[in-house]
Formats: structure tokens, C-alpha cells, sequence
């Protein structure tokens, strides 16, 4: 077991934000949303920095998908299990298990804060230090 005391500087809030892209095709509305998404967060990462926050940007996909991150993410090991693999659906889709989302987070960042967001969700600018300020 990992002692989490010994993860980050308790007197400096950290944040490690994560989201699971999917390969979609042209025509799909996360096509368009995803790449917006992205720029969100990276310009909410600036402006964090610019306010001396630490944030670290994360991406994991479903092992086999393209990587459709643009840099400035840090893309974790391709996750080996789906909803697939663990039950029947009357609507098969091949959805992540956010256990396995959040062990790969969990494993690739010493962040005292983690953060998840869906692929749709495009951020404010103001986000991390609107986090970091609740935090407080």
C-alpha cells in the first residue's frame, strides 16, 4: 500500500487532471468536441501556471485507439480492459472501467489532487485555480 502522505508537499495542492479521449470517426460530434477539449485544458493549465499551480495533464485510451492527444498530455499505459470484458449489454459499447482509469492515474502521478472529466467537457480558463482556491 502506498503511503499518500509521502505524495506530495501537503502545503501545496497539486492537481493531476485526467481524460479518456476515443477514437471516433469524422463525422461523430466528439470529433469536433474532443480537439476543444483539449485546447481547454491546456489554456486552463497555462493560466494555472501563470498563477504558480502545478498541473499535470493526463490521457489513457482503450488499448488498440489512436492517440488523438495533442502534446502537452502525458499518455498512460493503454487500458486492457472493458466493459466487454466484464458483462452483457443490450447496447454493446466498449466503455472503460474507471477502477483501471484511476489506478493508471493513480500510478503515473504524485499529485495530491486528481481530477476526471468526460471527453465533452470543455474547461473555463479559470478552472485549476477556481480547484485550487476550493482546495484552500
Amino acid at each position: 500500500m502506498l503511503d499518500r502522505s509521502k505524495r506530495h508537499d501537503p502545503a501545496l495542492a497539486t492537481f493531476a487532471h485526467l481524460v479518456c479521449p476515443v477514437e471516433v470517426a469524422p463525422d461523430h460530434e466528439l470529433a469536433t468536441a474532443q480537439p476543444l477539449v483539449f485546447e481547454s485544458m491546456l489554456r486552463a493549465q497555462a493560466k494555472a501556471r501563470r498563477q504558480g499551480l502545478c498541473v499535470e495533464l493526463h490521457s489513457v485510451q482503450c488499448a488498440g485507439e489512436k492517440n488523438i492527444v495533442p502534446p502537452g498530455f502525458t499518455v498512460l499505459p493503454a487500458l486492457t480492459r472493458t466493459t466487454w470484458d466484464t458483462e452483457k449489454f443490450s447496447i454493446p459499447r466498449r466503455l472503460p472501467l474507471f477502477q483501471d482509469v484511476l489506478n493508471r492515474l493513480y500510478a503515473a502521478s504524485r499529485a495530491s489532487h486528481f481530477i476526471y472529466t468526460n471527453s465533452d467537457i470543455i474547461l473555463h480558463e479559470n478552472f485549476y485555480c477556481e480547484a485550487a482556491a476550493l482546495v484552500e
